[in-house]
């Protein structure tokens, strides 16, 4: 069974209360560990982007995917969670 589409990730634990969107995801990130300055041309950048939100939310984070049983009263609590989420420039 097809887990869906990745829309972001719903914080557990101490980050309870959380939502960070997927296509947010690397600017949360590194804003989350010190990254500044991404060189997006260097010649591993995208499997370091990948290994990097990969890491940061193996932790207390839990993926949530789109998918057909999600109703819309539920995508749109996700999206108000999203949209509390930390900003922070994209770096990536």
């Amino acid at each position: 069974m097809s887990k869906g589409t990745l829309i972001g990730w719903r914080g557990i634990g101490p980050n309870a209360g959380e939502f960070v969107a997927a296509e947010d995801g690397f600017g949360y990130v590194c804003q989350q560990v010190g990254i500044e300055v991404f060189d997006r041309t260097a010649l591993e950048a995208d499997e370091f982007k990948e290994m990097l939100i990969e890491w940061y939310f193996s932790g207390n984070w839990v993926e949530v995917h789109k998918t057909a049983n999600i109703s819309g009263e539920a995508m749109a609590a996700i999206n108000r969670m999203g949209a509390k989420a930390h900003g922070g420039a994209d770096n990536g």
